[in-house]
């Protein structure tokens, strides 16, 4: 019989006569039996066959586990007339038309390799037949007809190895890995021979019993009751296994989205999305410290309770499943835990940062009282320039790096030096590890919009945004310091075009009739 199943294989006119010159080459003695036991073991031949090809299970080395070997050997060790044959045959090439399209294969390479299973299964049971006859040639007895049946097993499965190479392109075991293949598919039904032992001693007619085809009805059922449970139980195994590696990929994908998250309602979100594609719940509901998730968006929450899962820290999972969702607690907790430990992160993060903006406006304020007519200038600068810049649509990242440069504008030439078109000159500036929109900031807020400014020359919306606001509100709030709110507007407005940017002027008037003060 096949001991692999290779896809791309069907059968040339040239294998089908070598096949069926192999069947004929190898002569067939008929036993002589009463009508019953040609009757049973004809329906016999049909139904185990039918059931050990079709439900045989493909592993994902290419093997087929079907126990129709075992039926094989008892068949070809009980004897075969020629109707049973042509039954056996038929069915092998049925069973196995049906599990070729079961396992997705296209509709003509599944008849080619039917065909071809079908054929060489013939040869195969004639061949084993031979040699059973042979073995059990000396007379009956439990040894002998042990013997006949684990020698016919091995000659069918042997034959059938050989003969798929037959005229093809592998070696005489197919491919160098025929002899492995051959020995899984051999081992197996083995296991099973011992069912047929008792129908062999009684069907057989030199074993001198009455021929009642009870026992071998018994072994029959039991050999396909057997090939339906591998099989079930096999695939149920792949399907566990795929599943497990499914929500390994989708951790491991959450944990990617999680490390770009920047805030909880995006970590809540990528928990989310990958929890919903790995279980497959029918709705999905999350939350955490007053925010709520719902997948599908939109729908309504269904009746019935849910799986309630939560996390140390306070994140809620709950999942309603359906019919052939498969809720694993312990995974889905994984999904959990790793997402609270990002959470975690995201406000540990957040309070650094709220510390860190806390320590470099101190310092700011500390260096600009040096000079009372600055002090708290710093800080006013970069209150307008932020409000300026959230009303021009700047995303919230680019709005720290203007706060940053604004708090840093006025001491950064003191500490540093004169910015030159790459930069400061003192590279002690580094130590600070400022952003890239920070810096920029800083070094091109002295850029004109007409392009007579320094250190690069730069005009109109070739300087940086963030340089155009900052430099926008430094030069009102230093004219506020100096007069009162309209003499500064009015200052910085006749500048508009030639220092700075009308846009952001036009901005800076809005923020103003709005109601806010710098």
């Amino acid at each position: 019989m096949e001991q692999a199943h290779d896809r791309s294989r069907g059968i040339t006119l040239l294998q089908a006569l070598l096949l069926l010159a192999a069947g004929l080459a190898i002569p067939v003695e008929e036993p002589a039996w009463d009508d019953s036991v040609m009757f049973m073991l004809f329906l016999a031949a049909w139904a185990v066959t039918l059931v050990a090809s079709a439900f045989g299970y493909l592993t994902s080395k290419g093997a087929v586990v079907t126990l129709l070997p075992a039926f094989a050997a008892f068949l070809s060790t009980a004897g075969f007339t020629g109707a049973i044959e042509a039954a056996f045959t038929a069915s092998v090439f049925v069973g196995y038309l049906s599990f070729s399209v079961r396992i997705g294969m296209d509709h003509d390479a599944a008849l080619g390799h039917s065909i071809r299973t079908a054929l060489v299964s013939w040869p195969s049971l004639r061949a084993a037949r031979a040699v059973s006859t042979l073995v059990s040639a000396g007379g009956g007895g439990l040894l002998v007809n042990t013997a006949a049946l684990a020698a016919s097993l091995v000659v069918f499965v042997a034959t059938g190895s050989i003969l798929m190479a037959l005229g093809g392109e592998g070696g005489l075991l197919s491919r160098g890995s025929g002899r492995t293949r051959a020995m899984q598919a051999f081992l197996l039904p083995l296991a099973f021979l011992p069912l047929f032992i008792p129908a062999v001693a009684e069907i057989v007619p030199g074993n001198g019993r009455g021929g009642d085809p009870m026992l071998m009805i018994l072994g029959a059922a039991s050999l396909i009751a057997a090939q339906i449970a591998i099989t079930v139980s096999l695939e149920k195994s792949k399907w566990a296994r795929g599943r497990s590696l499914s929500i390994q990929k989708s951790l491991s994908s959450l944990s990617d989205r999680l490390s770009k998250s920047t805030s909880t309602i995006q970590a809540m979100q990528a928990l989310a999305v990958e929890i919903y594609g790995a279980f497959s719940p029918r709705f999905l509901q999350i939350g955490n410290a007053g925010l709520t998730i719902r997948r599908p968006s939109g729908s309504p929450v269904p009746p019935g309770p849910p799986l309630v899962r939560r996390g140390r820290t306070g994140l809620t999972v709950e999942a309603w499943a359906d019919e052939i969702t498969v809720l694993d607690k312990s995974r889905l907790d994984s999904f959990i835990s790793l997402t609270e430990a990002a959470l975690q992160n995201l406000e540990l993060a957040k309070r650094v940062s709220l510390e860190a903006w806390s320590c470099m406006e101190a310092m700011v304020y500390s260096l600009d009282r040096a000079d009372h007519r600055l002090a708290g200038h710093s800080r006013r600068v970069a209150r307008l320039a932020v409000e300026m810049s959230r009303r021009l649509g700047l995303q919230s990242g680019l709005l720290d790096s203007v706060r940053m440069s604004a708090l840093l504008h006025h001491i950064a030439p003191a500490l540093f030096g004169t910015p030159s078109d790459e930069g400061f000159d003192d590279q002690e500036l580094n130590l600070f590890s400022l952003p890239e929109e920070a810096m920029t900031g800083l070094i091109r807020m002295n850029e004109h919009f007409d392009g007579t400014g320094q250190p690069g020359g730069l005009s109109g919306s070739s300087i940086p945004i963030s340089a155009r606001v900052l430099a926008v509100a430094d030069e009102y709030i230093s004219e506020l310091e100096r007069g009162t709110p309209q003499t500064a507007m009015s200052a910085v407005s006749l500048r508009a075009g030639s220092l700075f940017d009308p846009a952001v002027v036009k901005t800076l008037t809005a923020c103003l009739e709005m109601g806010f003060e710098a």
